[in-house]
């Protein structure tokens, strides 16, 4: 019973954090340049997989403990990633009759994120390699 509250706590503690942070970068973002393009969430979900692809290259090398996965991947990552608001805001430029703009943020958002994803596993490989 006291490993599952364990857990809890991590989850709550991460996604607040990374709540907090979506929150204040997007926030700058949008605030510093604005536009009908949805920039300060596209960027905020970059950092998510760039973040996912570096733990999860150390993740693969090293013995992470399950709490730390937890408070990372499930906690922080899950506030911080804004998935919801990707699909709502892309939702939003269709109503607006919009064409090649919701189209641009699949493309960038899917492609990107990948790319992100990958360079954030490399990167820790090389960190890895760097550090033995």
């Amino acid at each position: 019973m006291n490993d599952i509250i364990i857990k809890i706590l991590f989850v709550l503690l991460g996604g607040s954090i990374g709540a907090l942070s979506r929150f204040l970068l997007s926030g700058f973002i949008y605030e510093k340049y604005y536009s009908s393009f949805p920039i300060g969430t596209l960027i905020v979900n970059l950092i998510a997989v760039f973040i996912l692809g570096l733990f999860w290259g150390f993740i693969q090398y090293y013995n992470t403990s399950s709490n730390l996965n937890i408070f990372i991947i499930i906690g922080f990552l899950g506030g911080f990633s804004t998935y919801a608001s990707y699909i709502i805001e892309t939702f939003q430029m269709f109503q607006d009759g919009q064409l090649f703009l919701p189209f641009l943020n699949i493309f960038l958002t899917n492609i990107l994120g990948f790319i992100f994803l990958f360079l954030g596993i490399f990167l820790s490989q090389i960190f890895i390699n760097f550090i033995k």
